[in-house]
């Protein structure tokens, strides 16, 4: 294919508009010109939006460019100083409000599309790229879609592009985060309705329960064990008696009834009871323990059915009523954004909508929130084509190079693009803009870092839940009883380390906590908890990975208390991916250096000598595996 830069100018303005251009004066009709964009300054005879096309030249006195105006319906192609004076303002303010697409540029649009006729999409001064040409042509029709866009590339921008592409039907735009609606609702053309899950679930059946939602009635645990009339539950470990009181099963009943709204299912069932790590040690616990929640999460759930009942009523269960009743959204297509973190509920009514189109689009690397219910929809559902989006707007090739480090260990089929005007870098930063850790442990010991150099820190999410549990720590210590979920079941301090110790992967969600309440104490946590300020008034950031999935700094440095990647699986690769691309121009790895593989430390810890034993192998027949894994629906992949 010939190079754009080898064009006359009539031959680009042909190849690039499908238009011809007459009377040409013989400055148009050399080479080397440059696509600047589409103007909104209209032609003086038609009012269609002039384009304009720029070639670079020089003189004794300086660089200048040549400009040439062209009116694709009228075929005309001007310079500019044929412009009255206002009319060449116009169009020099727009040009230094825009960066222009160069030629070259326009040839690799052609050469990585050449089956793909190139479009005149001009968005805030930039052509489309090839990738998001492709997702618009492939949206046309009917076709269910799913787009997989990696780090930083332009998904909102491009789901924009597709829905301006289709402003003859009626769009919704879902998603499950308010936030990420309602900077939609600012972009997308009025064809398309954007709102979260509940908001559609509010319209159909919610508004029913406005009384309820509304209510300022505020009830305890112990008033609702009252009402329930729920009984206290003891039971033994190998570490002493344990008792839950009546409040405390009533909290975990209430916990049950709300991982049945998050649920695709009929009805409450085993699965959904949440069941204390401690009691989860015993099966015959277990087992007990659910036969006792189960009639009392029921009754429950008979109560929130009814207009006017006892229990508060929450946004998640008039969704959950919605999802249990089969509606119909009613557009011609929906576009499902963050798909690698469908909310089930909310997944299985888009499934269902048959007489939609379906686009899926979200970055199944990024799926790090399977483990609190959220489902990977990307990898679940059936759709017509599997389009990509693979350059990043967001930072230059260090920071890409590494991202796509985890892609590979990922098995990604495609590598994400730096931006190559980003000039990113892999470095220390003695002060960065964020520090993401893999841990809370992680954040409370970057937290007081910052604190003892003098900077004002912010931390995304609840603090309060942080100096709840320490507060709890310190009833224990001091030889009290907690209410507190976590630690309700444990009559003392020393409980809870000897569970620790002999229970130590039932007791993941506590240990690092617990850690750190051993070797600061809690005065000293609650303290440096309560200095945290607004992200407005801070000077750094700190966040968890997990929370920081959406955002992106300047300068991110990652903590030391990640994985070593030789020890990480498939959750904590997805997390380090979603690290990294946090950051824009700086990356500071500089801790992940001290971070030691486990089989090393072990390795380190051991004090005796091993002799080896040269012993046959023992052949044992492999365990058949079932996966049990259903689809939601007739649009779900059938198991293989």
């Amino acid at each position: 294919m010939k190079s754009f830069s080898d064009l006359s100018l009539r031959q680009f303005i042909e190849e690039l508009l499908g238009a011809t251009v007459y009377d040409l004066i013989p400055r148009f009709e050399t080479t080397g010109w440059r696509y600047q964009g589409k103007t909104e300054i209209g032609c003086f005879d038609c009012e269609t939006e002039y384009e304009v096309f720029r070639k670079p030249y020089v003189t004794t006195k300086g660089e200048y460019e040549y400009w040439a105006i062209v009116c694709a319906n009228c075929s005309t192609c001007s310079e500019l100083n044929v412009m009255n004076s206002s009319t060449k303002k116009a169009f020099r303010n727009w040009a230094d409000s825009i960066d222009g697409v160069n030629s070259e540029e326009l040839e690799d649009l052609q050469t990585n599309a050449p089956e793909i006729e190139v479009q005149r999409i001009v968005l805030q001064g930039f052509i489309s790229t090839a990738e998001q040409i492709a997702i618009i042509e492939g949206a046309k029709g009917n076709s269910d879609i799913s787009i997989e866009a990696l780090a930083g590339t332009g998904k909102t921008t491009t789901l924009k592009m597709l829905a301006d592409s289709k402003t003859h039907l009626k769009g919704t735009y879902v998603a499950f985060n308010k936030s990420i609606v309602d900077e939609a609702k600012s972009k997308f053309p009025s064809s398309v309705t954007c709102s979260t899950a509940h908001g559609l679930a509010y319209r159909a059946i919610g508004r029913d329960y406005a009384s309820r939602l509304h209510s300022t009635q505020r009830l305890s645990f112990k008033q609702i064990a009252e009402w329930l009339e729920a009984p206290a539950f003891g039971f033994k470990s190998s570490i002493s008696n344990h008792v839950l009181d009546p409040a405390q099963t009533a909290r975990y009943v209430q916990t049950t009834v709300k991982n049945f709204c998050k649920s695709i299912d009929q009805e409450i069932s085993a699965k959904h009871v949440e069941i204390p790590f401690i009691v989860k040690a015993d099966s015959r616990n277990s087992n007990a323990f659910v036969h006792k929640v189960l009639p009392l999460a029921n009754k429950v759930w008979n109560d929130l059915l009814t207009h006017q009942g006892f229990m508060r009523f929450s946004h998640d269960y008039y969704l959950k009523m919605w999802q249990l009743g089969k509606p119909t959204i009613g557009s011609d297509y929906i576009l499902f954004d963050e798909a690698q973190d469908a909310d089930p509920v909310m997944l299985d009514v888009v499934n269902s909508q048959s007489a939609s189109q379906l686009i899926y689009c979200g970055d199944q690397y990024q799926a790090i929130y399977e483990w609190r219910g959220a489902k990977n929809a990307l990898k679940m559902v059936h759709v017509d084509k599997h389009l990509w989006l693979t350059q990043s707007f967001r930072f230059g090739d260090a920071i890409a190079e590494e991202a796509n480090r985890f892609l590979k260990l990922l098995g990604a089929p495609k590598m994400i693009k730096g931006l190559s005007s980003v000039n990113s870098k892999l470095r220390e930063v003695a002060n960065p803009d964020a520090i993401l850790c893999r841990t809370n442990a992680g954040v409370i010991s970057a937290l007081m870092e910052e604190q003892m150099k003098g900077r004002l820190a912010a931390i995304i999410g609840r603090t309060q839940d942080l100096i709840e549990f320490a507060e709890a720590c310190q009833q224990l210590i001091q030889g009290g009883r907690t209410g507190h979920p976590e630690l309700a079941p444990f009559s003392n301090w020393e409980s809870v380390l000897g569970f620790i110790a002999e229970y130590p992967e039932e007791a993941q969600e506590i240990k690092t906590m617990v850690e750190l309440v051993q070797s600061f104490g809690t005065s000293k946590l609650i303290s440096a908890l309560d200095q945290v300020v607004t992200e407005k008034q801070a000077d750094v950031v700190i966040s968890t990975a997990h929370r920081a999935k959406g955002r992106e700094w300047n300068n991110v440095r990652l903590q030391g208390d990640f994985l070593h990647v030789d020890d990480m699986d498939t959750e904590d690769l997805r997390l380090a991916y979603v690290a990294v691309t946090r950051a824009q121009n700086i990356l500071d790895m500089s801790a992940w250096n001290s971070i030691e593989p486990i089989a090393f430390k072990k390795r380190a810890q051991q004090t005796s000598i091993v002799t080896l034993k040269n012993r046959p192998p023992i052949k044992i027949e492999p365990e058949v595996t079932v996966d049990h894994k259903n689809g939601i629906s007739s649009r779900l992949n059938p198991k293989n």
